[in-house]
């Protein structure tokens, strides 16, 4: 979190996501994303993802994709900092649908 402060961006920081395709394979990223947002409940709906993975099925325009071997540049900061008033569709639904979860 450091880093990120660093580069001007200002929490509350939510934490990091659990690697849920350790038991589930079959889960992309994003969906392990939506599981984490929906016990999570951003305020305001308002975050940002950093992560080296593109597969963000449900949550790309949040994504920040970094470089696994160079981690978070100035410019992916200035980035992100653009991005945290991006709308939230699932968040303006009042739905943080938990994908592990069956209806």
């Amino acid at each position: 979190m450091s880093k990120l402060r660093a580069w001007g961006i200002e929490g509350p920081f939510l934490g990091r996501t659990p690697i849920i395709r350790s038991y589930l394979p079959e889960m992309s990223r994003g969906k392990e994303i939506q599981a984490y947002l929906a016990g999570t409940k951003p305020t305001g709906g308002r975050f940002v993802i950093l992560d080296d993975d593109a597969d963000m099925t449900g949550v790309e325009p949040h994504l920040v994709q970094t470089d696994p071997h160079v981690g978070l540049t100035k410019a992916l900061a200035d980035k992100a900092i653009a991005r945290i008033d991006l709308p939230c569709e699932l968040c303006e639904k009042g739905v943080f649908h938990d994908p592990s979860e069956t209806p």
